[in-house]
């Protein structure tokens, strides 16, 4: 009988089982990005994303891209904020880096980006 093979954490207490939390908090009108390098042999996982402007944003976006290719894009069209759990998570390629952007959102207006992640 083999073990289940188990995510790694990447440090800190998790929000969401097996799951290890990142943050970016920029400022005014800057982009937040969220980037989980890629390591050899090794898949991230994206467990959840969370997200908000603190003003209407003028080209909200969240995009999520592996290995440099869109996997998800959101737009946001209001101000407040928005989450996505995602059940069994994201998985990127092998050998690939995941990069989440909260795109900045025009004069007066930050943004916030948060994910839990996990290696397998």
């Amino acid at each position: 009988m083999t073990a289940k093979k188990r995510p790694t954490k990447r440090g800190g207490a998790a929000a969401v089982e097996g799951a290890t939390p990142s943050v970016n908090e920029p400022a005014v009108n800057v982009a937040a990005v969220i980037t989980l390098a890629a390591e050899a042999g090794r898949r991230n996982v994206v467990r959840y994303l969370a997200w908000s402007y603190s003003a209407a944003p003028t080209g909200g976006r969240l995009t999520v891209t592996d290995g440099g290719a869109n996997r998800l894009v959101i737009d946001i069209t209001a101000a407040g904020h928005g989450s996505l759990a995602i059940t069994n998570g994201f998985q990127g390629a092998v050998n690939s880096a995941i990069v989440v952007t909260l795109a900045a959102a025009g004069a007066a207006v930050t943004g916030k980006l948060a994910l839990g992640s996990a290696l397998t």
